[in-house]
């Protein structure tokens, strides 16, 4: 932990840096006109007090005793700072945290545990598509079919095992008239899936049932895809047929997280751009109400770590009614923001105090 000391609002009078070894602490950071240190850990922020002990000892005490004698800044009303606290600084999408749910693959959760690196560079490639795409192309629309080729070909490496098809089995004619759960090809096919569980990523097993394809593939962690979106009639496929069916549809997955993301960073710039935090007032507000769009007027309660405002005290005219709501900050323009109401003093009058006899 770097930890400065800030005795005053001005840069002049910071003290001494003093470094503390703690894995996962940020920099401490300078909060105006607060008699406070501020600090992000684990992705929550917390702040000390600068109480008569001193500053720095307070500060270095609380962490080599492990003793946390620390609040989160969500309890705290720090003026200019969301409740929730999360830096909107970030402005490329991969400097948006891994370890918290806005970067998990939701459709594939094997690629947020040990293959956390493959879905991290998974994302880094489909951003660079996109951009590639929108720099070339504008808003024409880009093709899943040749997002996933260009995925294919431009990520580093899949992580597949040398060892591709690990069972090809095919349908017995003479068992037709069973069921095909009771034939002991398909009983021996489900059987080699359960194996594929324990193989490497990209461990394959075929059964050919009378032409009609089964496949089977191991994507990570035990997760065993059937690649649906793969033919399932003709020649019999390859394994890089396979795997390339795999591809493209974790290409998918990522090409959804990267436009969330988009839209994550979108917020970000709109939350540093008007500087919203909870207790502003938001004016005209477009919602559904009685098949109806009408404007609402909010007060911001928190916001999300995504960046959406979750609204409330929503007032429609001529109802009585109270209204909530969650939207992207990205939605918010100047003009919406009420600026807050200065009250009126009033200048003290001089009395005159001469003797009235």
């Amino acid at each position: 932990m770097r930890h400065l000391g800030l005795d005053s609002e001005s840069a002049r009078s910071w003290d001494s840096v003093i470094d503390v070894k703690m894995d996962g602490l940020a920099d401490l950071e300078k909060l105006a006109a607060k008699s406070a240190s501020v600090f992000d850990f684990q992705n929550a922020r917390y702040y000390v007090d600068h109480i008569s002990s001193g500053m720095q000892s307070d500060v270095v005490v609380a962490f080599n005793s492990n003793h946390w004698a620390i609040k989160k800044a969500s309890a705290l009303a720090i003026e200019g700072e969301s409740k929730n606290s999360f830096p909107w600084t970030i402005k490329s999408p991969t400097d948006l945290p891994a370890t918290i749910r806005m970067r998990e693959a939701h459709c594939y959760p094997y690629l947020t545990k040990a293959f956390l690196p493959l879905w991290l560079e998974a994302l880094r490639v489909t951003h660079l598509l996109l951009e590639r795409h929108e720099a070339e192309h504008g808003q024409e629309t880009y093709y899943q079919d040749n997002f996933g080729a260009d995925y294919i070909a431009t990520l580093a490496d899949p992580q597949f095992g040398s060892n591709a098809i690990m069972f090809d089995g095919v349908s017995d004619p003479a068992m037709s008239h069973l069921h095909r759960n009771d034939q002991p090809a398909w009983q021996a096919f489900k059987k080699a899936q359960e194996g594929l569980k324990s193989a490497p990523r990209g461990a394959i097993a075929l059964f050919d049932n009378a032409g009609h394809w089964h496949i089977r593939v191991h994507a990570g962690e035990g997760y065993i895809s059937e690649c649906r979106t793969m033919r399932s009639s003709g020649p019999k496929p390859t394994a890089q047929e396979i795997h390339e069916c795999l591809l493209s549809s974790e290409a998918y997955t990522a090409r959804c997280q990267a436009r969330e993301e988009r839209k994550i960073l979108m917020n970000y710039a709109r939350l540093r751009e008007l500087r919203l935090h909870p207790g502003m007032t938001i004016r005209d507000v477009e919602l559904n109400y009685n098949y109806k769009r009408s404007k609402i007027s909010f007060k911001v309660d928190s916001i999300s770590q995504s960046g959406y405002l979750s609204l409330v005290d929503g007032i429609l005219r001529g109802s009585r009614q109270r209204f909530t709501a969650t939207v992207p900050a990205c939605q918010i323009v100047a003009s919406q923001i009420q600026a807050a109401h200065q009250k009126k003093t009033t200048a003290p009058v001089a009395v005159e105090t001469a003797a009235l006899f």
